[in-house]
């Protein structure tokens, strides 16, 4: 008989626990999401990035010849053929959608045929992207940009960017 009553107690206890949970899920979908203050995300800028990277223009002198580190963003013109030597072994891509002849262009992919890195493209706003890190083997590294107008043609802008070697040190 005590076996049978705990049985039951433990059942009355497990159904409690279940109403209790399911009714607290169930509140939670039902209700009406409270409305988030978008004031914050303005006053703290429009994105976030690691500190530890740096982000550099093209064409500047100190992009060409320093150091920068592992990982570096750079925003790339629509006429840029070369990115000049650098020693990161991470490149992040920011750039505008060239094509000014027409309004709806897409950017089908952005790939390092030198190690057939594809890179993830994200639309920032309605004409520019980002990328995600693309690997740089050292030395010369081609990547291909592809785009699509409206038409359904496709164009191809190519970038190659330089590696230098990892320094050695020595002691």
């Amino acid at each position: 008989m005590k076996t049978r009553s705990a049985q039951s107690l433990f059942l009355v206890l497990t159904s409690l626990i279940v109403l209790i949970l399911g009714a607290s899920a169930g509140f939670s979908f039902l209700r009406i999401p409270r409305k988030i203050d978008t004031r914050l995300a303005k006053l703290s800028g429009p994105q976030r990035a690691p500190t530890s990277l740096s982000s550099v223009s093209l064409g500047s002198e100190s992009e060409k010849s320093a150091s920068i580190g592992k990982s570096v963003s750079l925003t790339l013109p629509c006429d840029s053929s070369e990115l000049g030597p650098t020693d990161v072994a991470h490149l992040r891509l920011l750039g505008e959608l060239c094509d000014t002849s027409s309004k709806n262009v897409d950017l089908i992919s952005i790939e390092n045929q030198s190690n057939g890195f594809t890179a993830q493209i994200i639309q920032v706003k309605e004409r520019s992207y980002t990328t995600d890190y693309i690997d740089l083997v050292e030395g010369k590294n081609l990547l291909v940009i592809k785009r699509k107008n409206q038409n359904g043609q496709v164009s191809e802008q190519r970038v190659q960017v330089n590696r230098r070697p990892a320094a050695i040190e020595t002691q």
